[in-house]
């Protein structure tokens, strides 16, 4: 069957290319010619077609362990009589353990779905952490971004207060430091208000990253002045292409957060959501809105208030 066919050629580019005639092709000879003396020329059933399959498959996946574990061990098995006779016992070994999966289809299956769901996992942990953890920021020289974190008791990485982050900004030549907290504002009015993840940030946060923006401005540090004042916002480019269907009249409209206008005044960069890969921003505003923002009822100036995380970029 033309299926067949194609998985059969699929599950040969899988094996070694040293062990494909050595021991796939035999194998799978074996199983399919094992197959057609049982069927006895009934077509087979779909289930049984399954089993075919996952056997195939098993093949496969037991010459590539086998390869890469001769591999790993620096045995040459295409030269020498010793290598051949290596060659020969890895032969026997997997027809006997084709045999045996043949005999025993639910336990082909199983370590077919075992494999298979140890795959997947490790897949999709390594790309969270590639992500989220490994891959550098979208921005301009990234290798020069730097976090620095407060230390108290129980941990050497804690949020800071603001005169703290101030001293660190101001008493430490050749970094650049800025200061971000995350908020959940409501956005919008009457039934289309949502919640949208969001940042307070210091005026030179985006410079510091040298961002550009997609559309109109960033927050400067003209925005950044005594608390209340500047009520200004940024918008991902996602979501003003899904939520403003990429309107450039946006500029110098008034949304609503919290209930309080704010002034579009930007679109960040497309593919910028924030600087922490685990915590997505749709929205950013200078950091004296915070009371407004995030509400605490706290002064931004209270030094005993840890509640900010920091990044900067160091001189070269």
């Amino acid at each position: 069957m033309p299926e067949q066919s194609r998985w059969l050629s699929f599950c040969r580019r899988l094996a070694p290319a040293d062990l494909r005639e050595r021991a796939f092709d035999p194998a799978v000879h074996d199983l399919l010619q094992a197959r057609a003396l049982h069927a006895g020329g009934v077509r087979a059933a779909a289930g049984a077609r399954l089993r075919l399959a996952l056997s195939i498959l098993a093949i496969a996946l037991e010459c590539r362990r086998v390869g890469w574990t001769t591999r790993t061990s620096r045995l040459d098995i295409t030269r020498g009589s010793h290598g051949d006779n290596m060659a020969i016992t890895l032969l026997q070994t997997i027809r006997l353990a084709m045999r045996r999966l043949r005999h025993e289809p639910m336990f082909a299956l199983v370590a077919v779905a075992t494999l298979a769901l140890g795959i997947g996992a490790n897949v999709a942990v390594f790309s969270f952490v590639n992500a989220y953890l490994v891959a550098p920021l979208p921005v301009p020289a990234a290798s020069e971004l730097i976090r620095v974190y407060g230390r108290t008791g129980d941990s050497s990485y804690d949020v800071v207060s603001y005169p703290n982050y101030k001293d660190v900004r101001d008493g430490v030549p050749g970094l650049d430091l800025a200061a971000h907290g995350f908020a959940r504002a409501l956005v919008g009015t009457g039934d289309a208000v949502e919640a949208r993840p969001m940042e307070v940030v210091t005026g030179n946060y985006f410079a510091m990253l040298r961002l550009r923006p997609a559309l109109g401005r960033l927050i400067e540090p003209r925005d950044d002045g005594a608390e209340g004042s500047g009520p200004v916002v940024v918008l991902s480019e996602s979501l003003w292409r899904t939520s403003y269907a990429s309107d450039r009249a946006i500029l110098g409209r008034t949304i609503r957060l919290n209930g309080t206008p704010f002034e579009v005044i930007g679109v960040a960069p497309s593919g910028f959501r924030g600087t922490e890969g685990a915590s997505i921003v749709d929205l950013w505003a200078p950091i004296a809105m915070q009371q407004t923002l995030r509400p605490r009822g706290l002064s931004i100036e209270r030094r005993t208030w840890g509640w900010l995380r920091t990044i900067g970029r160091v001189s070269p």
